[in-house]
């Protein structure tokens, strides 16, 4: 960084995005465990008992289900009203998309 830079308080690009990353990666974190946890809260008790979220990539969350009809039925027909009831809540702002898949419990 130049002696002009620093004079007016001027940050490297490097400072800058070190500094975001790190910010986002430990909100990344908690965010992740925020949403795990208030899942069921979200969906409700019976469905919560056959699904659980499992991970969080690029603003889509994925979703485990038990039951092949099940997965078939939440994301063709639940898919838009499951997102947005998620979107309601904080933990769930920056969520985009959400995705379905077979799981075992």
């Amino acid at each position: 960084m130049s002696a002009e830079s620093k004079e007016r308080g001027l940050a490297s690009i490097e400072d800058v995005l070190g500094r975001w990353i790190k910010r986002n990666k430990t909100r990344q974190r908690v965010d992740k465990e925020a949403i795990f946890s208030r899942w069921k809260e979200v969906v409700g008790e019976d469905l919560g008992k056959q699904t659980r979220a499992v991970d969080i990539q690029a603003g889509t969350l994925l979703v485990e289900v038990d039951s092949a009809p099940l997965l078939n039925e939440l994301s063709t027909y639940f898919r838009e009203d499951i997102l947005a009831s998620l979107r309601q809540l904080e933990e769930f702002r920056n969520i985009g998309d959400i995705r379905f898949r077979a799981g075992t419990f």
